[in-house]
């Protein structure tokens, strides 16, 4: 491998063959890979997963055509854009990919990256990155799993995830929020983990009340988590809730909480 550039060559030599028809998996993790020359690419038409976790990659570039891909793993590496150089055009790219894993590569703006052009994207890791706003993020319908944690996002605008209405699991801990977003737009969603934030006042729950099919909620680590009657608070803003800070509602308590709910709007 010359400089950094991975080359079919030099995956045969890898793999021990150059039958790349049958590969439907490949790790090149921890390869000093900077970018690609995988011409011809249709020779990795069966390819199903690749894992080039901890290299140094900058872009996606040069594997933008493998459409039969379904999960991704750029971990550790330096990506911050689709391209290398500005582009304008917008066509689809990785048609069928599911899974895109982009841990740990010092993201701060997602616009670069161009997420909107992956139109079959189900589950997005972008833990432990630089992100502040999710300005990026509206054109991922298909979105199900979203994995913030360990970003500096203080604010998120209702507007950058008006197109989440099918995600089902949410992860934002170890961020700075102090106040809950509005989330009312993310329609489907049954898991949020807002784990060691800033967040203080039990006030803040009410924006919680349009999540019906909440089920699992995480404030561990949050001031909130340590007021008086925390966990009833919950309950009363999401009945369906199941789990809280990881542990089951006892029924002794949610009966509790909905009994004291009721109590509220039917005063004898």
């Amino acid at each position: 491998m010359y400089g950094g550039k991975l080359a079919l060559s030099t995956i045969a030599e890898r793999i021990g063959h150059s039958n790349f028809s049958n590969i439907r998996e490949l790790s090149l993790v921890n390869q000093s890979i900077k970018s690609f020359d995988l011409d011809p690419i249709e020779s990795l038409d069966n390819l199903r997963s690749l894992n080039l976790e901890n290299n140094q990659l900058t872009s996606l570039e040069g594997l933008l055509e493998l459409n039969r891909l379904r999960i991704l793993c750029v971990n550790s590496n330096k990506i911050t854009s689709l391209h290398s150089t500005h582009d304008d055009v917008q066509y689809p790219v990785l048609t069928n990919l599911h899974v895109l894993q982009l841990a740990s590569n010092t993201i701060a703006n997602l616009g670069p990256l161009q997420l909107h052009r992956f139109p079959s994207l189900k589950a997005l890791f972008l833990q432990n990155n630089d992100i502040s706003s999710l300005e990026g993020l509206e054109e991922l319908p298909s979105l199900i799993e979203l994995v913030l944690d360990r970003n500096k996002i203080k604010y998120i605008a209702e507007k950058d995830i008006a197109s989440l209405k099918n995600i089902l699991e949410l992860h934002l801990e170890e961020n700075r929020l102090r106040y809950l977003p509005d989330l009312s737009a993310l329609v489907s969603l049954h898991r949020l983990f807002l784990g060691n934030n800033r967040i203080l006042d039990l006030k803040e729950l009410v924006k919680l009340t349009d999540l019906t099919l909440l089920i699992e909620i995480s404030f561990i680590n949050n001031p909130i988590s340590r007021k008086a009657n925390y966990t009833i608070a919950i309950i009363q803003a999401v009945p369906n809730i199941r789990v809280i800070d990881r542990c089951d509602i006892p029924s002794d308590e949610r009966t509790r909480a909905l009994d004291e709910l009721n109590t509220q709007w039917n005063p004898i």
